[in-house]
């Protein structure tokens, strides 16, 4: 029973982000019928969802599909990853993503205990200032075990948003 509530929380999250990222920009929230406060242009705005599974291992690996060249300015990086235990040997062990920014990685992480059989999104946020255009990616590890733990793409599961800001 619980494993099912976790699968659907899972799916529950994915689908928030799904119709999140189909929001119009700067028409509000829902319910509230008026502008957004600070209202953001598409050019403004970068989504990238991963393209493909990533096996998690003990070294920081890059997540297939989540980079992106962001212009110079002030960015807001949103990075969400749906991570599954799968396999034995991973239960109790934790797993982590960071944000590199160029060749430097951002304080900060998001971690999660990977626990049997289960999925868990987990969400993490970066305030960057970029002088130049420069390229962010995401690189995710696990601490140990033998399993086959992942992080999970498809239906914007993992994805990176980042928001140029006044």
């Amino acid at each position: 029973m619980r494993r099912k509530l976790l699968i659907l929380a899972a799916l529950a999250a994915a689908l928030v982000g799904l119709l999140w990222s189909q929001w119009p920009q700067g028409s509000g929230l829902p319910g509230q019928g008026g502008p957004a406060q600070a209202q953001v242009g598409v050019e403004d705005r970068v989504q990238r969802n991963a393209s493909a599974d990533l096996t998690l291992s003990t070294v920081m690996t890059d997540v297939p599909g989540l980079n992106a060249l962001l212009d110079t300015g002030n960015w807001k990086i949103d990075v969400c990853l749906l991570f599954s235990e799968q396999g034995t040997g991973d239960e109790g062990q934790s797993a982590a993503f960071v944000l590199v920014v160029g060749v430097i990685t951002q304080p900060g992480a998001g971690v999660v205990r990977l626990y049997d059989g289960q999925l868990e999104t987990v969400c993490f946020n970066w305030l960057i200032d970029l002088t130049s255009d420069t390229t962010v990616k995401v690189q995710a590890r696990k601490s140990g075990g033998g399993g086959e733990s992942k992080v999970l793409s498809g239906n914007l599961s993992s994805r990176l948003v980042g928001t140029e800001e006044p």
